[in-house]
């Protein structure tokens, strides 16, 4: 076996699991241990070789590659290594933080028991996942939907939701309070770009160059905004002189109050899916709520 991943190993991820399917399918019986040792160790992101890309994704190409072809009892056991690996003894931080989480949640869904427990005491670890999560599991259907463990997210998910959206829709301001500006005099940048003013300009430039890059690297050179704030930038003066105006846009303001809108909706898809099932109040915000937010943004835009 190890022979043959040393020769597999070069080729890149999809064809990698496909030549490991082929293998598989026509000697399965004489490899299936090392098969499934290998599925775990990738989808715990181990790396077992020097391949540069996300081992974990191998491991669903090779699911992908033998669905059809191989027994369905080998099939689950495959699902069983790579939910195996991603709850990584327990600890399931690959399991909710990668991009193959829905793939983990209907695979220990379907296995069930001890493993979906556990799976879904990693989500109540770290909800980053829970709204992708949750829409996976609702897409299994009624089983899922009525399942208790699904029930005790989505209350989670709600809740969340239900604080996030009770004040309306954000009002406009040219405030940025998750601004977080990585660069040289953050301080300053930080403290502008949480606060009232519009524009502020900023010196200590080494030289005209200094802040061009400046203003590139951090404001997209006058079209890009950055985490948690937008804004443009634009250098001038010469010398020790340079200075660089950082101009705000309302583009943090209007993307907060998309979110504020898709949280919304999420809150009522779970309300309708999951009804009296939802330990939450009926504190969502009212209609007039919505409107009013959204005529002081327009009075102060």
């Amino acid at each position: 076996m190890s022979r043959v991943l040393k020769s597999c190993d070069k080729l890149p991820d999809s064809d990698f699991a496909r030549e490991l399917a082929k293998i598989c399918i026509s000697k399965s019986s004489l490899i299936k241990n090392d098969v499934l040792e290998l599925v775990t160790k990738t989808s715990n992101a181990v790396q077992t070789s020097q391949r540069d890309n996300d081992p974990a994704l191998v491991a669903l190409e090779f699911l992908d590659a033998i669905n059809s072809r191989a027994s369905d009892t080998f099939v689950n056991a495959v699902k069983q290594s790579i939910v195996t690996g991603a709850l990584g003894n327990g600890k399931a931080a690959k399991a909710v933080t990668s991009t193959y989480v829905d793939s983990v949640a209907k695979f220990s869904f379907e296995i069930g028991g001890d493993t979906f427990q556990c799976f879904c005491n990693a989500v109540k670890l770290n909800t980053s996942t829970l709204s992708s999560v949750l829409k996976c599991l609702i897409a299994l259907g009624d089983v899922a939907v009525h399942n208790s463990l699904v029930v005790q997210l989505a209350n989670i998910r709600a809740k969340k939701l239900q604080l996030d959206t009770r004040d309306g829709v954000p009002a406009f301001s040219w405030r940025q309070p998750n601004a977080n500006f990585p660069g040289s005099q953050s301080s300053s940048v930080n403290a502008f770009l949480r606060g009232e003013s519009q524009s502020q300009v900023f010196y200590d430039f080494n030289g005209m160059g200094h802040a061009r890059n400046w203003a590139s690297k951090y404001f997209g050179g006058g079209y890009g905004s950055g985490t948690g704030y937008s804004a443009t930038a634009s250098a001038a003066g010469r010398g020790f002189g340079a200075y660089v105006t950082v101009t705000k846009t309302k583009n943090a303001c209007e993307k907060a109050a998309e979110v504020h809108n898709l949280k919304r909706q999420e809150l009522r898809m779970l309300k309708k899916i999951f009804k009296d099932a939802l330990e939450i109040g009926s504190t969502d915000v009212s209609s007039s709520n919505v409107s009013s937010g959204q005529h002081r943004r327009r009075q102060d835009s």
